[in-house]
């Protein structure tokens, strides 16, 4: 006993024990398991919702170029959104109040030059010819 009483009071055992005591401590404190944290609550039924938001460009797989041969106002659609549409089928109609109107002028200038051509055709008038005859006469 006397040995470590005397092993107690030397200055050199302390500096060497304390430190060795710690870095046991740490080690032995330091490798014991984490708690792990739980939570718990009430299981109930409900709509799962998820969303998703992404930036990007959107390609398209397939591309089509819409061209029409004349331009007007639509006065009857045949189609909703989304409805399926095939080669052909007509989707639209115009108001074609503009188109009759310009057909119409159209039949009534064929039928003038229609008349000036038949006048034409028949020559100049008896009374034409003697007019010209009278004036040929005076000179």
């Amino acid at each position: 006993m006397d040995k470590i009483k005397r092993l107690l009071k030397k200055k050199t055992f302390w500096f060497v024990a304390v430190p060795v005591i710690l870095v046991v401590l740490f080690f032995i404190k330091g490798s014991a398991p984490k708690p792990v944290g739980f939570s718990s609550s009430i299981v109930e039924r409900m709509n799962l919702l998820q969303s998703v938001s992404e930036t990007g460009s959107v390609v398209a797989k397939l591309e089509i170029a819409y061209g029409w041969e004349v331009s007007g106002q639509v006065s009857k659609v045949y189609k909703e959104v989304g409805d399926e549409v095939k080669k052909g089928e007509v989707i639209a109609e115009l108001s074609n109040a503009q188109q009759s109107a310009r057909l119409n002028e159209a039949y009534s200038a064929l039928a003038s030059a229609q008349a000036k051509l038949n006048l034409e055709y028949a020559g100049p008038s008896d009374e034409e010819r003697n007019k010209s005859l009278a004036s040929i006469d005076q000179a």
